[in-house]
Order: structure tokens, then sequence, then C-alpha cells
């Protein structure tokens, strides 16, 4: 009788179990069924183009609570730049509170072999309060290899608030200290902890030892300018742009010699360099060969329809960037003056056709952290599908030969396919010296809200860094 019964009761707990998991099952696979629904939906949106929708069904994954909601959100944004989901889907995964959720987040942020994915990620779990979280925030301030997202890292770090990111930062000082080469990067993270704490201390050792004393009573300062996390807000001034780096103070210690501009038929730069306050002195063209070129000035010359300058007139040019000179040009220069003076170095491919045209540009992928191209985008790469280029008609293509000795700064995957030369903006040391040379006109580019005057942002960082180098040189010369 007891074995009966023994039996019977299995039996009935056997089945209320499989009653009980019967429904947890079907829950379990009506989540995964809306997860899949919300997939298809979301696909249709994105094949129509519909960024309503789109937006519409990124929050329906999140409210699912599902991991595989959360990849879908992230893959969405990867691949779906134009549909304008971004900051939606930053909204949407902060509401996910699944600790399976956040814990991929994080993990993804570091083994994800997209450097924009990466980029999106730390924007995500910056705003998730998850000691995971921070952890990664922290690692990719220290060891990102891409340096566009190792310098967000950073950024996410000024901007916490938190005493943890006070501890972190003091720890990437103290690393970034030992290596010479890390200099730059030392310098920023100094100076954000000054702007973080209101202290200015030198040292490395100094700020551990002021934090070992000062971290179990700190308060942030209440005021304090707010830093953005795109590396530009919105259509700012080339200028503001410089005095943000506290580098504006050059063009005031500049001079007239400092800048030569040699004029040209299709293009006024001098315009440009009146409107940044730019001190410059203008030569014409035909006079050139008579002028006295100082390695200490940059060169800038405006685009000419013809072949004018004499062969004493390009060897000059020559001589003038071997001895530490700067050079900049644009558009048919590159057939007047850089093929002749700078013989197997940059090359130039076919003429575009007889009407204008407009291109997507974007930073190369390689040479992304050159000084030239310093706040010339805005760091977050989901921000860059509205920077356009504008190319005039009968533009001479930028070849860049292999080698690494020319390097590609701005290029644009349109022209590339077009044409089989991708740069619109090239670069290459010669002797002492730097020529940068641009494809198209100064005055083509003019959307604020476009190109956001990258053209005026190289301009004007190719002349600060030619005034670090006298810093430099002079320096030197002290010695």
């Amino acid at each position: 009788m007891s074995c009966i019964f023994t039996r019977r009761t299995a039996a009935a707990l056997a089945v209320g179990l499989l009653l009980c998991s019967g429904v947890l099952v079907s829950e379990l696979f009506a989540d995964a069924s809306s997860v899949r629904k919300l997939q298809g939906r979301l696909q249709k949106a994105v094949a129509a183009g519909d960024g309503g929708l789109a937006r519409e069904v990124v929050g329906l994954l999140a409210d699912t609570g599902e991991l595989t909601a959360a990849k879908t959100i992230v893959q969405a944004v990867v691949k779906t730049r134009k549909l304008g989901i971004y900051d939606g889907a930053l909204r949407a995964l902060v509401r996910m509170k699944e600790d399976k959720v956040r814990s991929w987040l994080a993990k993804q942020s570091r083994r994800s072999k997209s450097w924009q994915e990466r980029y999106f990620l730390l924007d995500a779990i910056s705003r998730i309060d998850d000691p995971g979280c921070r952890e990664a925030i922290g690692e990719a301030a220290a060891k990102e290899k891409n340096p566009r997202v190792q310098d967000f890292a950073i950024d996410l770090l000024s901007k916490a608030r938190q005493p943890w990111a006070i501890e972190t930062l003091i720890g990437l000082l103290e690393s970034f200290s030992r290596k010479k080469q890390l200099a730059p990067r030392a310098q920023k993270v100094s100076e954000i902890l000054s702007a973080s704490t209101g202290h200015s201390i030198e040292t490395a050792a100094d700020w551990r030892k002021w934090w070992e004393g000062a971290k179990s009573g700190f308060r942030f300062p209440g005021d304090r300018k707010p830093s953005d996390s795109t590396g530009r807000t919105g259509v700012k001034s080339v200028i503001q742009r410089l005095k943000d780096r506290d580098e504006a103070h050059f063009f005031g210690e500049m001079v007239a010699g400092d800048v030569i501009v040699v004029t040209g038929k299709f293009d006024h730069v001098e315009n440009v360099l009146k409107k940044l306050a730019i001190p410059h002195q203008i030569v014409e063209r035909t006079k050139l060969k008579d002028f006295v070129l100082k390695p200490t000035s940059v060169v800038v010359f405006n685009c000419h329809s013809e072949d004018v300058l004499s062969a004493e007139a390009l060897e000059k040019v020559g001589k003038f960037v071997a001895a530490g000179g700067y050079l900049f040009s644009s558009d048919w220069e590159l057939q007047n003056v850089l093929l002749k003076s700078f013989p197997r170095t940059i090359g130039q491919g076919p003429k575009t056709g007889n009407e204008g045209m407009e291109v997507g540009i974007e930073p190369s992928e390689k040479n992304q952290a050159h000084p030239y191209l310093r706040d010339v985008f805005p760091r977050n790469p989901f921000k860059l599908e509205d920077f356009k280029w504008k190319i005039d008609s009968v533009s001479a293509i930028v070849r860049v030969p292999p080698g690494g000795k020319v390097l590609s700064l701005v290029e644009s995957t349109e022209l590339a396919k077009q044409y089989g030369g991708g740069a619109v903006a090239a670069t290459f040391r010669y002797g002492r010296g730097s020529v940068l040379h641009v494809l198209s006109h100064f005055i083509a580019q003019r959307d604020a809200s476009g190109d956001g005057f990258a053209l005026q942002q190289m301009l004007a960082n190719f002349i600060v860094e030619k005034q670090k180098w006298r810093r430099k040189a002079k320096a030197k010369v002290k010695r």
C-alpha cells in the first residue's frame, strides 16, 4: 500500500512539476518568439529606411529584457547609421537591468573587433552604474588600441564626476608617465584631474599622495565646464576649438611673414586666414622666384589654372620644404607644384568630370590620430554621415603610392569607386619639412552643418603644428 501511495504521490508530483514547468517553458518560448517577431519588424524598418519605426522597435526589444534583444540593438546601431537610432538605442540598453545583459555589454566593449561597436558600447555602459561597466571603461582608457576610442574612454572618465573615476585617472597618469611616447596622454589626464578636482598637482606620485589623504571626504567642485563627448559641440568655430585646446595663442604670436600665400585663380585662402586672424603675406605667383622663402614659414598655394612657375621657383619650393618649411596646397597645385618640386612622392590620378560633385568623407582608419586631423571630425563615428566634401569640376585626383611615405588623412569611398583614388587630403614629410595637399578648394567647403569647416580646421592645425616645430627648434638652439 505504501508502495502504491508513493508511486501515486510521485506521479502527482511529476504532473504538478510538468504543469509548473510547462508555464515556465511557455513563457520562455513566448519571450523568444517576441524577440524574433521584433527582429523581423526591425529588419523591415531598416529595409524601408523608416527611422521612426526602427526607433520604436528598439524600445520594444529593450522591454523584453532578453540578451538576444540587447545584441540585436547593438548590431542595428552599428549597421544602420543613417536611421538615427543611436540615442534611442543608448536609452534602451540603459533600461535593461538584467545582469546578463550588462555583463555582456561590458565584455563586448572589450572583445568586439569593430572599433565603432566598441565606441558605442562604451557610450552605453558609461550610463550604467555597474562595477563591471566601470572596469571596462577604465580598461579601454588604458589599453584600447584605437586612439579615437581610447580618447573617448578617457573623456568618459572626465565626465563621470565619481570618486572611482578619479582613482582610475590617477592610475592612468601613473601608467602613461612611465613611457615617453605617452607624454601627450599623460598631459591630457593631468589636465582632466586638475579640472575635475580643482587642484593643480604636477606628478603622478603627488596626485596619488594627495588622493590617499583626500578621497574619504572628497567633494567635486560645483562649477565645471562640461566636456564634449564627441570632440566637437555643434558647429564650433575653428578658433573656439583651438581655444578649447589652449592653442589659439599661437596665432597671436605670429607675424605676417610666418604664412606666405601664393596667389591663384581658383582659390583665395587669404580670405580664410583673415577670418581666422592669422597674420600672412601675399606673394604674386610670377614673383615667387625672386621671393626669399624662410624655412620657418608656412607657404600656402592657391589653386591656379595653369603652370606658370619657373624651374627656378619650383626648385626653390623643394629646398624650402627640405630645410624645414611647411607647404599647403590644393587641387591643381598637385600637378603645378608637388609633382615637380617633390618627384617620386605623391602621385596624380585622372581628373573628375566637367560637373562638380559632392561625396561623403571620413578620416583614414590608419591615420585618424594624425595631428592635422584634430577636431576636423567628431570623434563619434556615428556622427560622420553628414560630412560631405564638395569637389569642383575637373579636379585632380590624388594618388597615394604604396610604402607609407605619403599618408592619406581624409578619404571618400565614393571617390575611390569612381576614380580609383579616394584620398581627399594627404600629407608627407620631405626632408625636415611637411606638405599637406587637399582635393578641391576652400571656397567650396562652406557648409557648417555638413563638413563643419573641416578644410579650414586642417589648415589651422597645419599652421599650429608648424609653430610648435618652431618652438622646439628655438629650444634646441638655446641649449
